[in-house]
């Protein structure tokens, strides 16, 4: 318990740190294609990746002062993974198929930890007769610092063992 403290009282005394090294994200406004959607909000925004960092390793590897900051980026991107799901199934309601595809492929490339993301894009390359890009979500999904990590993994493997038997009856939408 001692050593807790002690790290918290040297995360808490942590100047202002290089944040350079950070992966800022905007999201593209070509993803913004319907109006009046809460994901809206995060149009311009700026979402940082954080996941997986507990508050004192913020404050240790970036300092004190750049917390706030960091804290707010990380929940843009965190609000972004959470609303995803929903905001995927309406553009595809809408007949915007490539935009929900495209959208789907950026959350993964910047790091997204959900399952249901994994899901929809996995899904989405069965259906389209692109199987075999599973292995590459599987590949990214083995990078995350998650813990929803094994959980995706194992999901995707599941999928692509289906997809290879030729079972699969892949779902347009999931219900979340």
């Amino acid at each position: 318990m001692e050593q807790f403290w002690e790290r918290e009282r040297k995360a808490n005394s942590t100047m202002r740190k290089d944040t350079a090294n950070l992966r800022y994200i905007t999201i593209p406004d070509e993803f913004f294609p319907l109006n009046n959607d809460k994901i809206n909000d995060l149009k311009g925004v700026t979402l940082v990746n954080l996941t997986g960092m507990s508050n004192t390793d913020i404050k240790l590897e970036y300092g004190v002062p750049n917390f706030k900051m960091l804290s707010e980026y990380d929940n843009n991107f965190t609000e972004f993974v959470c609303g995803l799901p929903d905001y995927h199934n309406r553009l595809i309601d809408a007949g915007y198929d490539d935009i929900a595809l495209r959208l789907l492929e950026f959350a993964v490339d910047e790091g997204a930890d959900s399952k249901a993301i994994y899901q929809l894009l996995a899904n989405s390359y069965i259906k389209m007769s692109k199987a075999g890009r599973l292995s590459e979500l599987i590949e990214k999904a083995v990078k995350l610092n998650s813990l929803s990590k094994a959980g995706i993994i194992s999901m995707l493997e599941s999928l692509q063992a289906d997809a290879s038997d030729g079972e699969r009856d892949v779902p347009e939408n999931i219900e979340l």
